[in-house]
């Protein structure tokens, strides 16, 4: 080897590893002060309100949700009121917010007998739903979440279910202590879906819901968990709360809540249900989850020794809105609105305005007022749920860019000194303010018992989502920006849509929900919905069908005749008899279709089919089933994966084609992220740029060299793998041919990014000091066949490849090969040259050896986290062996592909 080229490898192998160190030093940085990002919604509130969009077409559009008491409790409706506040066991309101339907549950859905089910405080009933809905709004498949640290935190106030029952019914003895329990609500969502970080329920009265998501967010900066479910729920079981406040006078008497008002005369007490889905925002856009909206800070604190136990406390509110502040590292002109707490009672929107005043405003620009409004005088005070409920709004409204108006505010309340900050009610609907390159909102909640939590949430980063919800990536072509990657929705593009379900009437109502969410919504992409479908849904109902279409108007066609039960030719439906890999299979529509199908309900009765199905904010980039192949990765299945199980197979050099990654970086942002990634580690050992490979840019280093073609094969495979995956293709093993084992390793965790790149850049380099000295060629015949032909003047070469039981490479001598081979044409064997100039998996290889194992002498390969079936000794890796030995003896040694596969 030449000092020069001993020089130039040096160089770069330095310049590799000063580049790995830094990026380690990043990851090792603690993560205490990291945004979060919250990336699916779900909600249930008074007025019929079943999701995050409906909740703010409420809001949107001026609608009072209030009612009046349910008839289906057992209350006293028609004794229970009484006008005189004194009036012992009565109440002086007949209205509230009331959630009709929370005796309504899927039982079965949750594997929850129905007696069990009885037993259950609807309060935990409506904490699985929305988690499951948040999840999959998420882009999440909640089957995947078993076994992760996935956190839960959950506001719960009552727990006063089974006081309902006297004397309790002999057949539930042993089960209502559970039901009616606190703790079980957070830990019945952990349990039934298999979570195993943190699982913690709050009651800090009606600032539950915020402190929960607080705690989640610290949770998630501490590393404690890597994604959390946070929020809170409220069932009124029994009319007490009604007939205490009562007793307190804090009731309004017609049941509205008017904040800030100088008509407030008391809250009016609701219910609800509200979960979101967080996630730490690094990790969510490298998940290419969905970015709402970010959480920059949060604080909880409390009044301490106040004036009341019970009276709030506004110096206690000002410091926990500065201490915010100062997590978030933001001034108070940055914030443009408030969703205030504003329960509408005399004492407490003073105290509360006071502290606004006070902190949001002062030092402001008086065109640019603080904005402050409450979403509790459209669904009332829906205690535990009442804090989630204004962070589904004011995401929604910084969605949106508008400010929806609050009701029942006749004139601001005298009793608070408006003059003293720059603040203004929003009294009409108003469009954000259009000179916030961010916008900001703030959240407050404030305890019965003292604690108060505030929340500053902001818009997402600009490269989350475009405006259409379409996914924006990084640039790695250098010459489109993020805006313009654009998902394959062409005329002749065929796109499946697959939907499943308990039940198959819940399919067709699936099909029917799903065909009226999207018809709504013209800018979101048919490919969009069709990778949402198969990524963030359930795959293990029973009920299945799959709707193909190239576009939009046959997708819902199809889609509505399969809700109207029309047959149709773009529509399979089937269903499914046993599970594979905890995936339902079993010659069904959806594997027809070349996928696994995905989809469901959480109940049959009453969940918007929306949910995870292009959801507003969702971001999408991909096909559904019909994910793009390549001669790049195989998707197959193993034997000895358990039946069913998918194998990914990388190949060896030979796959390539010039521009083959062109329409894929054009097409699919997940490729992209991962080529851009690829190409990060790459180029500083290569000295070329791959991009300008693939993109066969002029002036790119040709393809058909051996030190250009493994590196950028190597990221294509590797890159359509995350792509596979991204889809809900998820491997049970991996095995790779040759090269495609470095592939391979990536993607069974052995091997890091930096590493793997390191292995196939540094080997292929010292293979170009074998230029012209071998040759290749294969042969369709066994391999012990083969054998038996290298005898005589062929005895130097050797068998490199057992490929299949018809399939045999063999290497050697140039001159040796060209002489075998027309030895085969003499006796009818077609065999054939491979176009290479080396002699891999042969002694041609022992003189690289003690550079081999210099240049990746540092390797840190970590035990696989998928089976890596090793093509060398056709054994599964165990263990942390992919070291620099095993690399050298993988190219130096014969490839046992066929028995290993």
């Amino acid at each position: 080897m030449k000092s020069e080229d001993r020089l130039r490898s040096y160089l770069k192998r330095v310049t590799a590893e000063l580049h790995q160190t830094r990026q380690r030093l990043l990851e090792a940085e603690p993560g205490t002060d990291e945004p979060v990002a919250v990336v699916g919604m779900a909600c249930r509130y008074p007025g019929g309100v079943t999701s995050p969009e409906e909740l703010w077409e409420l809001v949107r559009a001026g609608r009072d949700a209030m009612g009046e008491f349910p008839a289906n409790r057992g209350w006293p409706v028609e004794e229970l009121y009484d006008p005189d506040p004194d009036q012992a066991g009565k109440c002086y309101t007949r209205a509230g917010g009331f959630l009709y339907d929370a005796d309504h549950f899927d039982a079965e859905f949750f594997g929850i007998s129905p007696r069990e089910a009885a037993t259950i405080d609807p309060q935990q009933r409506l904490l699985l739903e929305t988690s499951w809905e948040a999840i999959e709004r998420a882009g999440i498949n909640p089957a995947t979440l078993r076994g992760t640290p996935t956190g839960v935190f959950a506001g719960v106030i009552y727990s006063d279910y089974a006081s309902r029952l006297h004397p309790i019914p002999e057949k539930f003895e042993g089960q209502l202590l559970t039901g009616s329990t606190g703790s079980v609500a957070s830990g019945r969502i952990a349990y039934t879906l298999g979570l195993e970080g943190p699982a913690v329920t709050i009651d800090t009265a009606c600032s539950s819901s915020l402190v929960a998501i607080h705690l989640a967010a610290q949770a998630l900066r501490n590393g404690e968990c890597e994604l959390a479910l946070a929020g809170g729920v409220t069932v009124m079981s029994t009319p007490n709360v009604f007939i205490e406040f009562s007793r307190q006078r804090g009731l309004a008497p017609d049941g509205r809540c008017k904040p800030f008002a100088a008509a407030a005369d008391g809250t009016g007490w609701s219910e609800g249900a509200g979960i979101i889905v967080l996630e730490r925002l690094s990790d969510a856009q490298r998940h290419n989850h969905p970015i709402l909206a970010v959480i920059a800070g949060s604080a909880v604190n409390q009044d301490g020794a106040s004036s009341q136990l019970t009276a709030p406390n506004g110096p206690s509110q000002e410091r926990v809105i500065r201490q915010t502040l100062a997590n978030a590292g933001l001034t108070p002109d940055q914030i443009d609105a408030v969703e205030a707490h504003g329960t509408g009672t005399r004492l407490g929107d003073p105290i509360e305005a006071h502290a606004l005043l006070a902190t949001y405003g002062q030092h402001r620009p008086t065109d640019r007022p603080l904005l402050l409004g409450s979403i509790k005088s459209n669904i009332g005070h829906t205690q535990a749920a009442a804090g989630i409920a204004g962070v589904i709004k004011m995401t929604a409204a910084m969605r949106h860019g508008h400010l929806p108006a609050s009701l029942h505010i006749d004139e601001p309340t005298p009793h608070a000194d408006w003059d003293s900050g720059n603040i203004k009610l929003l009294t009409q609907p108003t469009p954000w303010p259009h000179d916030s390159p961010t916008r900001r909102t703030a959240i407050s909640s404030f305890g019965i018992s003292g604690t108060n939590a505030h929340l500053i949430l902001q818009s997402p980063p600009e490269t989350s989502a475009s405006p259409n919800g379409q996914a924006k990536s990084p640039t790695p072509s250098g010459n489109q920006t993020s805006s313009e990657i654009q998902t394959p929705d062409g005329a002749d593009s065929a796109v499946a849509w697959v939907l499943s379900a308990k039940s198959g009437a819940g399919l067709v109502e699936s099909a029917g929900r799903l065909a009226g969410w999207v018809a709504e919504r013209p800018e979101v992409s048919a490919y969009g919905v069709g990778r949402s479908l198969v990524v963030g849904r359930s795959v293990s109902f029973a009920h299945r069908a799959v709707v193909v279409g190239a576009g939009r108007g046959e997708l819902l066609e199809g889609l509505r005749d399969l809700a109207a039960g029309r047959p149709s030719a773009a529509v399979i439906t089937g269903t499914t008899t046993g599970t594979v890999n905890g995936a339902v299979a079993g010659g069904t529509a959806a594997e027809a279709a070349g996928g696994t199908a995905a989809g469901g309900t959480v109940a049959d009765k009453a969940v918007d089919a929306g949910a995870g199905a292009g959801t507003p904010g969702r971001t999408v980039g991909g096909a559904g089933a019909g994910t793009p192949g390549s001669a790049g990765v195989a998707v197959g299945t193993a034997a000895g994966a358990g039946a069913g199980g998918v194998v990914f197979v990388f190949p060896g050099q030979g796959a390539q084609w010039p521009g083959m990654a062109a329409g894929l970086l054009e097409s699919f942002p997940v490729f992209a992220e991962q080529i851009q990634a690829c190409a990060q580690h790459l180029d500083p050992l290569t000295g070329w740029s791959l991009l300008e490979v693939l993109q066969e840019r002029p002036g790119a280093p040709a393809l058909e060299r051996v030190e250009v073609v493994q590196p950028a094969l190597f990221a294509m495979t590797v890159s359509l793998a995350r792509l596979w995956q991204s889809h809900g293709v998820q491997p049970a093993a991996v095995v790779g041919h040759s090269q495609g084992e470095i592939a391979a390793a990536y993607i069974a965790g052995a091997l890091t990014l930096p590493d793997a790149a390191r292995v196939i850049a540094l080997r292929s380099q010292a293979l170009t000091t074998l230029a012209g000295t071998g040759a290749m060629a294969a042969i369709p015949l066994p391999a012990d066949r083969t054998r038996d032909l290298l005898t005589g003047p062929y005895h130097h070469l050797t068998i490199a490849t057992i490929n299949g039981p018809n399939a045999t490479v063999v290497s050697g001598d140039p001159p040796t090969i060209d002489a075998f081979l027309h030895h085969c044409t003499h006796h009818d064997i077609d065999a054939r040259r491979i176009p290479v100039d080396y002699a891999s998996h042969s002694p041609h290889i022992q003189p690289l050896r003690d550079r081999i194992l210099t240049d990746l002498a540092d390797l840190q390969p970590t035990t696989p986290t998928i089976p890596f079936y090793s093509a060398l000794t056709t054994q599964p890796i165990t263990g942390p062996h992919l070291d620099a030995d095993y690399w050298y003896r993988n190219l130096r040694h014969p490839v046992h592909f066929h028995h290993t596969t």
